[in-house]
């Protein structure tokens, strides 16, 4: 090691805490300051300004080819109504630019629309409304929807944790929903725990509860709605994990599946077939009789009711559920799928652990969750996107709990993004002439965890804050003939110098850089110390004492 002369105190200090609170919205205020129509990437800091946009998006603002990033967790209040971004009024303005969350939140979303309404559609969610050109990636949200006596003014309602309808891309999003009945309705329902209706969704994840038990009057659901884990109908889906609890009376030709409730292509569509890949549907699905048949529901795990006008594809999807009971004798019921109607299907490496009676189809392999566990068995599955554990089930790694890790900067700090149960290794780099003395995660001292230059993390569970000492090295080496050093001398606890003169600042310093003890020489003869090991400076000299 080399000697230590001198002690330059580096110890970044993180510039706010892990746990900031979200920004609150009070319910009206809304921010536009921050928008100007001559460039192309904003950014959103509060709640305000969430709400800001959504008024720029009504009042016409499409931002087509504009980014915007959310750049802190955002909570719009318990109680606060919600009025999704897009297209829930007459001018029918969709959102067409892109929206980046950078992984932030946005809670308590409660959406609703204007009673005055007079729209045939109501799309409900922290967006209403996207169009064909909308990108919204890296968010996570928790919404809150009821469907209620209003609802009777709309012919449909579209309900999502994200958006109520999204005809471009949902990727990297995760949504905790509550989306629930009350009273009588009398519409068509498209809801999912991402989006009620959407186009591409990929590497997506839900929680939460899709109730639509608690109505008074079920007679008035209207034929053919459709409930999803993930969307009540859409395009295509890969990569997505829910274990949200569908529950729901199974009146009239309702579509419910874990992963989505319909899969859906047009003719005009441009993409061709309809795709469910890479899915994990671990929740409880629940149809409780209501009416009598021959109107019964669509029931699959993955997928109620698949209509596609060209091609259907379903890949490497696994229906693990902690519970599925279908009280009807007859109907449209299989561990996979409901109903088929699509004449070109590929089906392969479709899994299923729950024994279904009456099934209607039986694509795909029943395994029992033992058998779940074994590698070998999924082989086919591609291990870039499946996770596989000795013991544990299967699970997707994309989907995986990111924590973060902060490196302080002067002036912010880097934060890197760690999947969970993962190791981080950083190169720490030192000026020239100076070395690492500690490293601290969080309030733990893990310079053990230093490699040479490599800081090497392992098991990363929880969100921390490093923290750096760097030490000065030895500019020259001291000779012990050196006559014209003051000598330093020891007494019990107490130090004082021989041979230094003047009015000489001595600064006392512990071994963490931290500054303990200054004073001027001429004013003391000696200075008493606790226990410990300091670094001194006196003047242009450096001494290591131990007390």
């Amino acid at each position: 090691m080399k000697k230590v002369q001198n002690l330059l105190l580096l110890l970044l200090t993180v510039m706010y805490s892990n746990f900031v609170l979200a920004d609150s919205w009070d319910g009206v205020s809304s921010d536009v300051s921050w928008f100007n129509d001559n460039i192309d990437v904003y950014k959103i800091r509060n709640a305000a300004q969430l709400k800001g946009f959504s008024d720029l998006v009504k009042g016409g603002n499409s931002f087509e080819g504009k980014t915007i990033y959310l750049m802190n967790d955002i909570d719009l209040g318990i109680g606060h109504i919600w009025k999704p971004i897009g297209a829930n009024d007459e001018t029918e303005v969709f959102f067409m630019g892109t929206f980046d969350g950078q992984n932030h939140s946005v809670s308590n979303v409660n959406p609703t629309t204007d009673k005055e309404n007079k729209t045939s559609d109501w799309y409900l969610g922290l967006f209403g409304r996207v169009g064909d050109m909308s990108v919204i990636r890296n968010l996570h949200v928790f919404t809150k929807i009821t469907i209620t006596n209003e609802s009777r003014k709309s012919t449909m309602i579209k309900a999502g944790g994200i958006a109520g309808r999204s005809d471009g891309v949902i990727e990297h999003s995760e949504a905790n929903v509550l989306i629930e009945t009350e009273g009588s309705y009398g519409c068509y329902v498209y809801a999912g725990g991402i989006c009620g209706m959407g186009n591409i969704l990929r590497k997506v994840k839900s929680t939460g509860d899709i109730d639509f038990t608690k109505s008074s009057d079920l007679m008035h659901l209207a034929n053919y709605s459709y409930i999803g884990g993930i969307a009540g109908c859409a395009e295509r889906i890969d990569v997505a994990y829910t274990d949200c609890n569908l529950l729901l009376y199974g009146q009239y030709s309702i579509g419910i599946g874990g992963i989505a409730g319909r899969i859906q292509t047009a003719n005009d569509s441009n993409l061709g077939k309809g795709i469910v890949s890479n899915t994990l549907f671990e929740g409880n699905l629940v149809v409780s009789k209501a009416l009598t048949p021959p109107n019964v529901p669509f029931v699959g795990g993955i997928v109620g009711d698949i209509s596609c006008d060209k091609e259907f594809e379903s890949v490497c999807n696994i229906v693990s559920p902690k519970y599925i009971n279908y009280e009807y004798s007859e109907g449209w019921l299989g561990p996979l799928f409901g109903v088929i109607q699509s004449g070109n299907c590929n089906i392969v490496n479709n899994y299923y652990s729950c024994l279904i009676e009456n099934n209607y189809s039986s694509y795909g392999q029943y395994v029992d969750e033992e058998s779940l566990k074994n590698k070998d068995l999924l082989s086919d599955f591609d291990d870039k996107i499946w996770s596989f554990a000795d013991g544990k089930l299967p699970s997707l790694k994309d989907l995986d709990r990111k924590y973060y890790v902060y490196v302080p900067l002067e002036y912010g700090k880097i934060a890197y993004s760690v999947k969970e149960g993962a190791t981080l290794i950083l190169q720490i780099l030192a000026d020239e002439g100076y070395s690492v003395n500690k490293v601290y995660y969080g309030d733990e001292d893990i310079t053990n965890s230093l490699q040479g230059e490599e800081l090497v993390i392992d098991n990363i569970i929880s969100d921390g804050d490093l923290k750096f000492v760097f030490v000065k090295d030895s500019e020259t080496s001291i000779s012990l003939a050196d006559a014209n050093k003051p000598n330093l001398v020891i007494d019990g606890k107490t130090i004082y110098f021989k041979g230094l003169s003047g009015n000489v600042r001595v600064l006392i310093y512990n071994l963490e850089g931290k500054l303990v003890e200054s004073y001027l020489n001429n004013m003391i003869s000696g200075h008493m110390l606790t226990s410990g090991t300091y670094i001194v400076k006196a003047g242009k000299y450096i001494y290591k004492i131990a007390i």
